[in-house]
């Protein structure tokens, strides 16, 4: 375990978590947007539809209508040319549901995804397999370069059943819970580490105490965006 005034190295510059787009939209991690969206391209697939299809239009128009008091995401807006999967499609290929797209533009889904959308796989066995095996580095979310540069240090996680420990952890001092701050600032740093579980509960627990700082940690979410893509995680959760 790492000593109280430990300070983390990053393994590599520019190291941090991603979760689907450089571009986020956090709705689009709510169930019933991914979901919603996953059940619709199930319908229009074997019909070999494209997502710039007035078809997959309409469908995002019905789902937009019937989740507006719910869900603040306009989808019915993201169709045509500029549509939803062209520009937010990491979404679903991040957890394996949709696969990569080729030049023609059809809807085109894994076999995971399909068993997904054909309730052969409910919400529930869905969340409980993207938790045990989401990782990083995710080639479906980063290049192949930066994907080498985890691999080059050592490092693989699976940073949503990372999460959950640390919460069962935090649980049993009766503090349950984890910030978007704690994520950032404590324990995406320690990941790149290869930090043991005990030690993402004694720092954040010692942080919330006000016994360290913090002062000369690195910043793992430098960029506009990264507090929000990091947070995603937890919103998945």
């Amino acid at each position: 375990m790492f000593a109280q005034n430990f300070v983390p190295k990053v393994p590599f510059p520019n190291f941090k978590w991603k979760w689907a787009s450089l571009q986020c939209t956090e709705g689009l991690n709510d169930p019933v947007v991914l979901l919603g969206v996953l059940f619709r391209m199930r319908k229009l697939e074997p019909k070999g539809v494209r997502y710039s299809s007035e078809e997959f239009a309409n469908e995002l128009r019905e789902l937009s209508n019937d989740i507006k008091d719910s869900v603040g995401v306009d989808l019915a807006r993201r169709t045509g040319q500029r549509n939803l999967i062209r520009n937010s499609g990491q979404y679903w290929r991040a957890v394996g549901l949709l696969a990569d797209g080729d030049r023609s533009g059809r809807i085109q889904l894994t076999d995971f995804g399909r068993r997904v959308a054909d309730h052969d796989i409910s919400q529930t066995e869905f969340a409980a397999i993207t938790i045990q095996t989401f990782k990083l580095p995710n080639l479906q979310i980063q290049s192949a370069d930066e994907c080498q540069l985890w691999i080059d240090n050592g490092l693989i996680i699976y940073p949503l059943r990372l999460l959950l420990s640390i919460f069962r952890e935090l649980q049993k001092h009766g503090q349950g819970y984890i910030t978007t701050e704690e994520l950032i600032r404590i324990i995406i740093p320690l990941a790149g580490c290869k930090a043991e579980l005990a030690d993402y509960v004694n720092f954040i627990l010692w942080f919330r105490v006000g016994q360290i700082t913090l002062i000369g940690w690195p910043n793992c979410a430098p960029g506009a965006n990264d507090s929000r893509i990091a947070r995603e995680y937890l919103l998945f959760l």
